[in-house]
């Protein structure tokens, strides 16, 4: 917008996607390297691929833009989004583009501690795009390409620390789209003594960022899993960090176990989350559902439950995420919601509802087109009653635009 021709936003919720006339071809790929290279977060940037031609074909071509920018390549070649975040957060580098071509193709973008980049990162990053201004470099400033294939190692040795005394004696059936994640967890947890059962079935995204899981029929969904750990933690007399729209009940820990819940931006326009990204840069569990399934079958072993036992011990909440379009600039919301019969606030992101049967964090999506929500609630018709309401408001605002 400053510089007058950018259209839209170039950064998605998942990254930098093919939508809106945006292209990822070889040109463009090229262009986003350059102008990565060209900003202060493009110095040392990580990069890997998915394992598909057109990804691969990709990652050459922002290699080529990113090194004649002069910024240092760490080529982690081929693996997934979540050990891609794991690698640029202990390596300690500036970025991390993981780039994807087997469903439509996409660059997702981390920052230095591996997590979701800042503001300012993200608008100079769009700046530098659009302006098409690249640093030049000469040939004693272009810098060599770094081979990290074989430091991929160290993620799993990182996950197996996760369960210090082993997993023997634990069953469990893992299941994920992704067959390299398939892969790579089944033969941490089976050298780490665990079996393959049919009773407790763990289902990771094909990312490697959320985790499910069932048990004798009843599933659990990621946020249960996140706060059995939270809890773990913080009965250990540790505090712990988890992303702004983690449940709110995991905050009532605080006052049982006299420790924090500290809370980290999806896209921090200061460094008012400095501290949660700290914490959550060495806790892996609140972003990897690999370390995050690690972790709990490693809790299964030191307590001796089940993870049925372990969930019931949380408050009874019911979870609810839902994305619902909107036909009214974002900047509406907190005029539109939570006037009547509760109370509302506006929270370091988003707009948080509070009702008397349960609580509404609504959060717009960068394209200004979606609006996240997540209801929590005592029972699941309250938490589909809350999100009922709040999307009959959005649909009476659409209308009247």
């Amino acid at each position: 917008v400053k510089y007058g021709n950018i259209k839209a936003e170039l950064l998605g919720e998942g990254g930098i996607e093919e939508r809106g006339g945006t292209r990822l071809d070889t040109q463009s790929c090229v262009r986003l390297g350059a102008a990565l290279g060209s900003i202060e977060n493009g110095k040392k940037v990580g990069i890997a691929f998915d394992g598909s031609k057109s990804a691969h074909v990709m990652q050459l071509a922002v290699t080529a833009g990113l090194v004649g920018a002069g910024g240092a390549v760490w080529d982690f070649g081929e693996c997934f989004e979540a050990q891609l975040n794991f690698l640029v957060n202990f390596c300690g580098l500036d970025a991390g583009l993981f780039v994807s071509g087997r469903n439509g193709k996409r660059i997702a973008v981390c920052g230095e501690d591996g997590l979701s980049i800042t503001r300012k990162f993200e608008r100079e990053l769009e700046s530098s795009v659009a302006k098409g201004e690249f640093r030049e470099t000469n040939e004693n400033e272009i810098k060599e390409i770094s081979d990290m294939s074989s430091v991929r190692q160290l993620y799993v040795q990182e996950l197996a620390k996760q369960a210090p005394e082993g997993l023997a004696g634990i069953s469990v059936n893992l299941k994920c789209e992704n067959e390299s994640i398939k892969n790579l967890l089944c033969g941490c947890i089976s050298r780490l003594g665990a079996d393959e059962g049919e009773e407790l079935v763990f289902e990771i995204s094909p990312s490697g960022t959320r985790l499910g899981a069932e048990l004798g029929g009843v599933k659990y969904e990621h946020e249960k899993l996140l706060a059995v750990c939270c809890m773990h933690e913080m009965k250990n007399g540790r505090d712990v960090a988890v992303p702004y729209d983690a449940p709110k009940f995991i905050d009532s820990f605080e006052e049982s176990f006299g420790k924090r819940v500290l809370r980290y931006l999806a896209t921090p326009a200061d460094s008012s989350d400095a501290t949660a990204r700290r914490l959550a840069s060495k806790q892996f569990f609140s972003s990897d559902a690999l370390f995050l399934a690690v972790r709990l079958l490693a809790i299964m072993k030191e307590s001796g439950r089940n993870l049925a036992e372990l969930i019931y011990e949380l408050p009874e909440k019911y979870i609810l995420r839902k994305t619902v379009s909107i036909g009214f600039p974002p900047s509406y919301l907190s005029t539109l919601v939570g006037v009547e019969g509760g109370q509302r606030k506006n929270d370091f992101e988003g707009v948080r509802l509070v009702r008397s049967s349960g609580s509404l964090l609504i959060i717009p999506e960068r394209s200004g087109e979606n609006v996240r929500i997540l209801a929590e609630a005592d029972t699941m018709e309250a938490a589909n009653e809350l999100c009922a309401d709040v999307e009959d408001i959005f649909n009476t605002a659409t209308e009247r635009q």
